[in-house]
């Protein structure tokens, strides 16, 4: 047998220009999806620890006031945006919102301690214990002597990605004094 080389013309491999440009534009097109749907995931995520690290501190806030608040022997002047109590020490138990510093504080004698950080309302009222007849509401107080439930609004809120969520922050509570 005599073999022989009858064609001379290799064949070539590869891709033409038209190909490597279609599969370039496949490509980018698959990372500029999965990059949109990792920065989605990403910014919900955020959303979520944030909503939960919100209601954990307004859980630690409510607790505390409300322990502190059922205590006292009477109040001693409220506005909106603060309340004065008569600690039973005798001494004045203050909690204050500032509007400018988006905390909430509680002070006793010389001590300040922030109990809640990025609020952006906050209420207080006063109330009588009589409740409204047939709902669960209470008459408001005409006087701070006929104060002996108190009532807070709030809402917490942070900036998550440069967009602002409130999502868990409104928090409503009231809290009755024991003693008064």
């Amino acid at each position: 047998m005599d073999c022989r080389v009858t064609s001379t013309k290799r064949r070539q491999h590869g891709a033409t220009l038209s190909e490597v440009l279609f599969g370039i534009g496949i490509g980018v097109l698959v990372l500029s999806v999965f990059t949109a749907f990792v920065l989605f995931q990403g910014r919900s995520l955020m959303v979520l620890l944030n909503m939960a690290d919100m209601d954990q501190a307004n859980r630690n806030t409510v607790d505390r006031m409300s322990r502190e608040i059922r205590q006292v022997n009477k109040v001693l002047a409220c506005t909106t945006n603060s309340i004065d109590f008569e600690d039973t020490d005798k001494g004045t138990l203050t909690y204050r919102y500032s509007a400018g510093a988006r905390t909430l504080s509680r002070i006793k004698g010389n001590d300040t301690t922030i109990l809640l950080r990025e609020v952006t309302a906050l209420n207080f009222a006063l109330m009588q214990r009589n409740i409204v007849e047939g709902e669960y509401a209470y008459y408001p107080a005409d006087t701070i002597e006929e104060a002996k439930v108190i009532g807070m609004t709030w809402e917490v809120s942070r900036s998550v990605m440069g967009r602002r969520t409130g999502v868990s922050g409104f928090q409503t509570v009231r809290i009755v004094i024991r003693k008064a």
